[in-house]
């Protein structure tokens, strides 16, 4: 049927648009130690430590219902009206991303310098800002 080829093609552009949201939000959290605290909170410690150490494989496994908890619903609300995709797409697509977000700001894990990776996020932003526009 043609909605899979669509689904698929949205699927990669979803996990693009999903990113300064989920870039944004860790900025919200007060950068990257309040949002691994936050996410710990949410009941994802033993997905956040998979992300976090280099060592291991990242755990993939973020149940919707945490990323609902963790996002503005008016955030996804947004999303899916821009994509015309259904706001559980958009929650797939955040709990896709997130993970490579985390992994990508703690390559030294634990022992991360906080502050670099904030100011990494900076960055992305103004460059997917830049890119969207």
């Amino acid at each position: 049927s043609q909605t899979n080829t669509t689904a698929g093609g949205n699927k990669s552009q979803l996990l693009v648009i999903v990113l300064p949201l989920v870039l944004a939000w860790i900025q919200r959290q007060g950068g990257l130690q309040g949002a691994l605290d936050k996410l710990k909170n949410a009941g994802l410690a033993n997905q956040v430590q998979s992300w976090v150490d280099p060592q291991q494989q990242n755990a993939q496994d973020v149940p919707d219902q945490n990323i609902q908890s963790l996002f503005d619903d008016q955030d996804i609300e947004q999303v899916a009206q821009q994509t015309q995709a259904p706001k559980q797409a958009i929650y797939g697509a955040i709990a896709a991303v997130l993970p490579q977000v985390i992994d990508s700001l703690t390559p030294q894990g634990n022992s991360t310098n906080p502050q670099e990776a904030n100011n990494d996020i900076q960055q992305v932003l103004n460059m997917v800002g830049g890119f969207l526009k």
